[in-house]
């Protein structure tokens, strides 16, 4: 369960992602730095769900719910990312998923962007697509493990009344944030952008700014949510970038 949005800035694009989990599975609360990769760790398969490289090059992965899923599958979609953030084109990503054994893992979305360039691979269960999106006015993915339809309509409803809004305007860091991705409906958290239900919430949010010479991430890890209303405390929130200056990417 989880929600990617992906927004064109002045000079580069913005990723900001929602990962919705069972209240049970840990995060481990931090960003792993690994040669030229960074990004934020779950705690029960070390893989990840977002992350960037330092060539500008940021990738998010989406369980695919509307796929075939087996019980016996043996490999976490987790481990994924890391393997493509190694990476330094995406020819070379593409040439990656030509020669990886989906078999082994269970149906995903997965999206990567890189100089303006945006792909999304998808893995139904049985069968392999991939095409080139434009990013225009902005990409949009949700995916939830309940009442799939009704959500996917709701968000969806969502992220288009935000470009209508902000048509023809850069699209800020921080108003992504406040309008779309700490976005809660009171009477229904469930399947808000911000999701709150009894067994699973939103477990984190990720952006990464990605602009000429500036790749860099903010984390914000469950302590930083409030669980009545769309509280975020800032002062918790993890920052990396490749210049060291995670104030020049516009979170704050």
């Amino acid at each position: 369960m989880c929600t990617l949005t992906i927004l064109p800035t002045l000079n580069g694009a913005v990723l900001t992602m929602n990962r919705d989990e069972g209240r049970f599975r840990d995060e481990a609360n931090r960003l792993q730095v690994d040669h030229s990769l960074c990004y934020p760790v779950d705690l029960v398969s070390n893989g990840t769900w977002i992350g960037m490289n330092e060539d500008g090059m940021a990738a998010g992965l989406l369980n695919h719910y509307q796929g075939r899923h087996r019980a016996d599958v043996a490999k976490s979609r987790g481990i994924l990312l890391p393997e493509i953030l190694k990476k330094k084109t995406l020819q070379d990503v593409a040439s990656y998923f030509e020669s990886l054994e989906y078999g082994d893992f269970n149906p995903f979305d997965l999206v990567v962007y890189k100089d303006g360039q945006l792909f999304h691979f998808t893995w139904n269960g049985e069968d392999v697509f991939s095409k080139q999106i434009s990013l225009g006015e902005g990409f949009f993915l949700t995916s939830s493990g309940e009442r799939l339809a009704e959500i996917i309509e709701y968000r969806s409803a969502l992220f288009k009344a935000y470009q209508d809004e902000y048509l023809g305007y850069p699209h800020m860091p921080a108003v992504v944030m406040s309008s779309l991705h700490l976005s809660q409906d009171a009477n229904d958290p469930g399947r808000s952008i911000l999701m709150r239900r009894g067994n699973a919430h939103t477990k984190s949010i990720t952006q990464i700014r990605i602009a000429p010479s500036l790749t860099a991430m903010r984390y914000w890890p469950e302590a930083c949510f409030n669980e009545v209303g769309t509280v975020i405390d800032e002062t918790c929130a993890l920052d990396f970038s490749y210049d060291n200056a995670p104030q020049l990417a516009g979170f704050v």
